[in-house]
């Protein structure tokens, strides 16, 4: 249908060069909590990937009569707002988006960006109740996927209120960012409530900016950096985040091989559900510092030992600096340097005070 938000994907994917979607809906409001009103576009049958580079998706409502005119039926303020980490860094709120993308719990993804999207946006959305993901940025093993910005999103709740949908209504993952790199940036959206983890990066994701993003609520972690067979993931800053209340650790680097920078977020309250810390460092040459993390079910931070006999193993994390952070009412002690241990949890909660082996990079972390 012209005029539709398939149908400019569509069109986009074939004129080559910038397109930037103008959202002036002929037709009123579908859809309403009875007080703020937004247009819903209810998703039976996938959307098609974004395939074009320089393409904007924005959710931005703009009057039919002139089609100038920002309209706002949906006014309402979302998010907890306020200030994280040590130096306060502002946590901006987001406005409640006027255009809503529901799934069926059938369809897979919401909105794709694909390995030929390069420098592509997604602004002021809500995406909700897809079965695998809200938003996926999708690169290649030979054609990584570079300068994507997400920004102004509600992913992983309705439109009028960032809140559990519930059991059966949640997406597997509310972002999925693997092959994504260079400059990519996810920044200053309400990012939550996935039945696994609300942000993984993975498949040799590296060189993103995660800023200013409210991350709450997933059954497993908050943010992964992660890895898939041999294609690992790193060098990612995470700066000024909310990272709250999600059921196992708040960041976890599980199989990153390291140079993360994580500074000035506050990371609170998770890992009820799996006794697990804050924050998990694996890797070489990560930087932790200027946090705020408090209130975690285990450690502060757990930095992972060596694994050295149960497959898969893994060495020692080494040279990783942790710094200037505040911490207080963890589980466990405030920094967990794990011993070598085939022991899972450990890696994952810390082993409170044991003896490590020192700074020997084949047994010891530090």
């Amino acid at each position: 249908v012209q005029g539709s938000l398939r149908q400019f994907i569509q069109n986009a994917n074939a004129i080559t060069g910038e397109n930037v979607m103008r959202f002036v809906p002929a037709e009123p409001t579908n859809a309403t909590d009875g007080t703020n009103d937004w247009w819903r576009v209810s998703v039976t049958n996938g959307l098609p990937s974004v395939d074009d580079p320089f393409t904007t998706v924005d959710g931005t409502a703009y009057s039919f009569a002139d089609g100038v005119t920002v309209l706002n039926p949906n006014p309402t303020m979302l998010g907890t707002g306020g200030t994280v980490g040590v130096d306060d860094l502002a946590l901006p709120q987001v406005p409640g988006p006027e255009l809503e993308l529901l799934g069926d719990g059938a369809v897979d993804t919401g909105l794709g960006i694909s390995d030929e999207g390069d420098n592509s946006t997604v602004r002021r959305l809500a995406i909700s109740r897809f079965l695998y993901n809200g938003l996926a940025t999708t690169g290649s093993l030979t054609n990584k996927l570079t300068g994507v910005l997400a920004e102004e999103n509600v992913l992983g709740s309705g439109p009028s209120a960032f809140v559990d949908p519930g059991a059966g209504n949640r997406q597997m993952r509310s972002i999925y960012a693997f092959h994504t790199e260079v400059s990519g940036t996810i920044r200053n959206n309400l990012i939550g409530f996935a039945d696994t983890t609300a942000i993984p990066l993975t498949f040799s994701a590296r060189d993103l900016l995660i800023q200013g993003n409210e991350i709450r609520g997933a059954v497993f972690a908050g943010l992964a950096i992660t890895y898939s067979s041999s294609q690992i993931s790193g060098d990612i800053t995470v700066r000024g985040n909310l990272i709250d209340g999600n059921g196992d650790t708040g960041l976890t680097m599980y199989g990153s091989d390291g140079s993360n920078v994580i500074e000035n977020n506050t990371i609170t309250n998770n890992g009820a559900t799996s006794a697990t810390s804050g924050v998990n460092i694996w890797g070489v040459g990560n930087t932790v510092s200027r946090n705020i993390i408090t209130g975690n079910a285990a450690s502060g931070v757990a930095v992972v030992g060596q694994r050295p006999t149960t497959a898969p193993t893994w060495p020692a994390s080494i040279n990783n600096r942790i710094s200037h952070n505040t911490f207080g009412s963890n589980g466990g002690i405030a920094i967990d340097l794990v011993e070598s241990t085939d022991v899972d949890v450990d890696h994952f909660a810390g082993d409170l005070v044991t003896l490590t082996a020192g700074t020997d990079a084949t047994t010891g972390n530090n």
